[in-house]
């Protein structure tokens, strides 16, 4: 099950940049690197998002899995979602009119956590050499989440019940959540 297919660094690097960057092991490097960066985003979202509403399993499809409704399921790099309750041995998705072809990511958590691999990517070549716009996209990554994390920007991002307050950090006094 993975968040993030490898079309979706098209966004951010060409696909015979990364391979050139990555030359072996692409697949492993890139499911550890997506690993790691949700594992960072979800540090910084935990606490006043529910994250794993944020980052829904995503599992391949399977013609030999039943599916409730709302299930989201990858089937030649496009997700789909149930529409109803399917039963296994159905139709593929996109070719069954009880699935709906809709990418259900938030796309700007994509964006970031793509950016924040991609980060990793580079220090883990040349820790010394972390190409400009890398550095850059990093640090608006982390402002971006600390800003939603911390309310100063609004977001569509499910919301837990109860946010956890967090007094002080290094020293910082954090302003208290008032909904």
């Amino acid at each position: 099950m993975s968040f993030i297919k490898r079309r979706d660094y098209e966004t951010a690097i060409k696909a015979d940049d990364l391979a050139q960057i990555i030359p072996n092991e692409l697949d492993e490097v890139l499911a550890q690197a997506e690993q790691a960066a949700i594992i960072e985003v979800q540090s910084y979202l935990r606490s006043v998002y529910d994250v794993s509403k944020i980052f829904l399993p995503l599992p391949e499809w399977s013609s030999q899995t039943a599916y409730e409704a709302d299930y989201a399921v990858w089937f030649e790099d496009a997700i789909y979602v149930a529409l109803s309750d399917i039963s296994a041995n159905g139709a593929d998705p996109s070719a069954n009119s009880d699935w709906e072809l809709n990418d259900i990511r938030d796309q700007k958590i994509l964006q970031v956590t793509i950016d924040i691999i991609l980060f990793h990517i580079h220090k883990r070549i040349s820790p010394r050499q972390i190409p400009q716009h890398r550095l850059i996209a990093h640090d608006m990554a982390i402002n971006w989440l600390m800003g939603i994390r911390d309310g100063k920007m609004s977001t569509t991002l499910p919301e837990v019940e109860e946010p956890l307050s967090h007094p002080k950090i290094m020293g910082q006094e954090r302003r208290a959540w008032y909904w």
